[in-house]
């Protein structure tokens, strides 16, 4: 039986069983928020981390590759002990998002701390990365913002 998730950004959502993520460690900021589920659908630059228990907690989240084509994500095995046996393909990596309110040219991703969800167990732990990764990193760099804010005025 679908859980049903009275959400205070998408209304009423029903989440099967199979759809929760559970994080058996919280989230940094929220340890008490142990299940969740991902709003949006799989291919979508940007989705929902959304608490099945708290129906105001949603973070937004994106595939940190899409952001930085780039980036290494190193983690200790010993860190990712939580989520589970897992070999690489099994894991999927999503950053926490930070819009700006009236300003979402100005998003951020943390791209040192991903959240890690290993597909096969379900289960999802956010971690430190080695390398020199920022917390704030710019999703949209100076030109793109230019060209968007221009296209957004009418302007071609």
């Amino acid at each position: 039986m679908p859980l049903s998730v009275r959400s205070t950004r998408f209304g009423e959502i029903e989440v099967r069983e199979e759809d929760l993520l559970e994080f058996p460690e919280g989230l940094p900021g929220f340890p008490f928020h142990r299940r969740f589920f991902l709003v949006g659908e799989e291919g979508q630059p940007i989705r929902w981390l959304h608490s099945a228990e708290d129906g105001s907690l949603a973070l937004p989240v994106a595939d940190p590759f899409l952001i930085l084509p780039t980036y290494e994500a190193e983690v200790c095995d010993e860190d990712l002990s939580p989520i589970g046996p897992f070999s690489p393909e099994d894991l999927v990596l999503l950053c926490v998002l930070v819009i700006p309110s009236g300003d979402p040219l100005s998003m951020t991703a943390n791209l040192k701390a991903p959240i890690v969800i290993n597909v096969k167990t379900r289960k999802g732990k956010q971690v430190l990365v080695s390398g020199d990764y920022p917390i704030r990193h710019p999703v949209f760099g100076p030109e793109a913002r230019r060209a968007l804010a221009e296209r957004a005025r009418g302007g071609s």
